[in-house]
Parts: C-alpha cells; sequence; structure tokens
C-alpha cells in the first residue's frame, strides 16, 4: 500500500483506460461545440465520447453558457457575482452511481481572489436538500496555494462525505492538474484521491470516512456548488474554474490504470 505523498509508477493495462467499457461519461475541451454572442464564444455542449452513451451535455441560456477557451483547449467557468448568470452545464440524465467508481479531472481553478475562500465546485448534483452530491476544491490563498479538496453527498437526507483535506503536495489550485477520485465499493469503502504534479502521479488522500450506502449522483458541471446554497447568491461556492477534461467510471480504477490515465491527459493538456 503506498503511504500518502508518495509518487506511483507502473505499467499499462492491455486495453487503454479511456477505452474501457466502463467508462459511462467523458467531455474534453478538445470536442467542444461553441458560438459568437455578444462578442465573446460561449460554449453550448460538449460531446460525450463514452461509448454507447445516450447522455448529452449542454446550455441553452445564453448567460449561463461557459466560455470557449479556442487556444486552450477547455472551458472557462469564470466567478461572477451575478447570481442568474453562473455558467453550468447540464447532462440530459443524471448518473447515479451507486457502487464503485471513479471521476477524474483536468482543471484550474479561475479567480481565486475574488472570495474569502476560493472555491472550485467541479461537478455533482441537486435534486433536492435531501438529495445531492459534490466535488469541490477550495483555497484561503490569493493565489491558489495549499488546496483543500472535498467528496459529499446526500441521499433521502443522509449525508456523507471524506471531510475537507488539505493536498499534501500543495500544488496551487491556479496551476493545470489531473485529479482522479476512486471509490472501491458502495459501503464500507476507501476513498483514494490522486493528483498528477512535475510528471509524476501522487495519491494525495486516502480515507474510510465516506462509506455509506449513499448513492453519488452526477446532472451539472460548473453552476453553484450543492450543499451550499444551490439556489444562488453572490457569496456561493460556484466552478469558478477552466476545465480541460471530466470523466466518469463506474468501477474504481487500480494504480495502475490512474497511472496511465495520467500520463494520457499530462500529454494531452500539457501539464507540468
Amino acid at each position: 500500500m503506498l503511504g500518502l505523498g508518495n509518487s506511483i509508477t507502473g505499467g499499462a493495462s492491455a486495453e487503454s483506460v479511456l477505452d474501457l467499457s466502463s467508462k459511462v461519461f467523458h467531455v474534453s475541451g478538445f470536442n467542444v461545440t461553441s458560438s459568437i454572442v455578444s462578442g465573446e464564444k460561449l460554449v453550448s455542449a460538449m460531446e460525450n465520447l463514452a461509448d454507447g452513451s445516450s447522455i448529452t451535455v449542454g446550455q441553452s441560456v445564453d448567460n449561463k453558457k461557459p466560455i470557449h477557451d479556442v487556444a486552450g483547449k477547455g472551458v472557462h467557468f469564470p466567478f461572477t457575482s451575478a447570481a442568474g448568470q453562473v455558467d453550468q452545464l447540464d447532462l440530459s440524465s443524471a448518473i447515479t452511481l451507486t457502487d464503485a467508481f471513479t471521476v477524474f479531472f483536468v482543471s484550474k481553478q479561475s479567480t481565486p481572489g475574488e472570495q474569502t475562500d476560493a472555491y472550485q465546485f467541479v461537478t455533482g448534483s441537486f435534486t433536492d436538500t435531501n438529495n445531492k452530491s459534490s466535488i469541490f476544491l477550495f483555497t484561503q490563498e490569493d493565489d491558489g496555494s495549499d488546496p483543500y479538496f472535498n467528496i459529499r453527498a446526500a441521499q433521502s437526507g443522509t449525508s456523507d462525505e471524506i471531510g475537507i483535506e488539505q493536498f499534501q503536495e500543495g500544488i496551487p489550485s491556479t496551476a493545470k492538474s489531473f485529479i482522479c477520485i476512486t471509490k472501491d465499493a458502495g459501503v464500507n469503502a476507501t476513498v483514494k484521491v490522486y493528483q498528477s504534479t512535475a510528471n509524476k502521479l501522487v495519491e494525495e488522500i486516502s480515507d474510510n470516512d465516506f462509506d455509506a450506502n449513499i448513492d453519488f449522483v452526477i446532472d451539472q458541471i460548473g453552476g453553484f456548488e450543492p450543499f451550499q446554497n444551490p439556489s444562488g447568491g453572490t457569496a456561493v461556492p460556484q466552478g469558478n474554474m477552466h476545465l480541460y477534461e471530466l470523466g466518469v467510471y463506474n468501477v474504481a480504477l487500480t494504480e495502475a490504470q490512474v497511472y496511465e490515465l495520467s500520463n494520457d491527459m499530462i500529454s494531452k493538456h500539457s501539464i507540468e
């Protein structure tokens, strides 16, 4: 078992991790539909690259469309104080993860200086106050240093989380990075969180707290963080990120598979 903060090396699996049938959702800044709206290139859709999935992702309301970063091959969800204009992409149907799963993403925080605690809400869902899910990072530093991470969910009023934990490597949240979360069972689970930094993969967190029999549901990218106040407000955590890649598997990837996926993302998105 690897200790926290240890780097990981390993060989690639026989089948490419990106081609596994267990991948149920996958979007990339390389596969975006956008158009000029009031002088800005705004994203109306991202292609779902998961084979066999009928789920689409997009936004029809201009004020809520994120910005297409054409040169950077990403999608920008800037922080805004206008509650009705917080950028969010919606899935056409929710992904409900009942047992083991993996979620990975490549991102960086947008504007740390505009909130006391600068949040970067990546993905999750809000059905009602008793049913919601969230993956987010935040930092108390203007330069994005010393980021904290959390994943949490609530189902029928019962909630669970790993708790807010600080990354050991302390890579600034304003730097582009690959982050991967694996949960190895639906109950009595171990959650591991990995981050790529300086061309190596580090296991940042290994936690047994997020172990209740609660579904994790994904139906949005960006938008308001569901546990704080999904109806909005200028101080409420929101997307506030540059997103380059996001993928979901309905299994927990092995360390070797996460290592391979990390290498793929480092190469694809020029992570330094």
